[in-house]
């Protein structure tokens, strides 16, 4: 299960919050933690930046695989690399004939995504919630509504072309709070995990390794 979409949405805090909600449960969970942070390209802007991320990222998607994990939830996968592309493309550091090679490749690995939780954020809300988060903001892509709104249009832009290859569901967490948008995300996740349990390619948890839920 992908967490994709605006900086500022909420992507990680939802992940690591139902991460605990599917532990809780009794399933064995696993997370492909977001490689940006680990990648010695230092421009954010620079297309190999979003290159380098999205190879770590396929690389270790690969490996969750081959782990003993019922589910595995990955930070920023495959169509969020697309929509930071796209957002190259449009900005002139990146040329069609490379995205489409590009998105070649990664929609090779679209058969291992489940679930692709896209969530978007309103520009002004985005840049309020960086400012209280407190931290340096010097290195950031967050500099503008006017970044934040082009890559809200790459966004769409990949959603509406690759909409057939994932399973994709929507959430604009502008108006929401984290325990709202967790409740959200749960109830999008559900029925997933409901019917891959019906086909049999989910293990239904042991009743002896259910533990109370987590308050939302």
């Amino acid at each position: 299960m992908e967490f994709a979409g605006t900086p500022k949405a909420g992507k990680t805090t939802a992940l690591d919050s139902l991460r605990t909600v599917l532990r809780n449960r009794g399933y064995k969970v696993g997370v492909v933690e977001e490689q940006a942070p680990s990648s010695p390209v230092r421009g954010k802007r620079d297309k190999d930046f979003n290159v380098w991320t999205v190879a770590t990222t396929v690389a270790r998607m690969v490996e969750a695989v081959h782990v003993d994990k019922d589910i595995v939830l990955v930070d920023r996968g495959v169509l969020d690399a697309m929509c930071w592309l796209d957002w190259h493309l449009r900005c002139g550091q990146l040329d069609s004939k490379e995205r489409a090679a590009i998105d070649r490749f990664l929609l090779t690995r679209s058969e291992t995504v489940d679930l692709v939780l896209l969530m978007t954020v309103a520009p002004d809300e985005a840049l309020a919630r960086d400012i209280a988060s407190g931290r340096d903001r010097s290195a950031s892509v967050i500099v503008s509504t006017e970044i934040l709104d082009a890559i809200n249009r790459s966004i769409s832009e990949v959603r509406k072309r690759h909409v057939a290859k994932f399973n994709l569901v929507h959430l604009d967490t502008t108006n929401l709070d984290k325990a709202q948008t967790l409740a959200d995300v749960v109830g999008v996740v559900d029925p997933v995990l409901t019917l891959a349990e019906a086909a049999g390619t989910l293990r239904r948890p042991a009743a002896d390794a259910l533990t109370a839920p987590p308050h939302l």
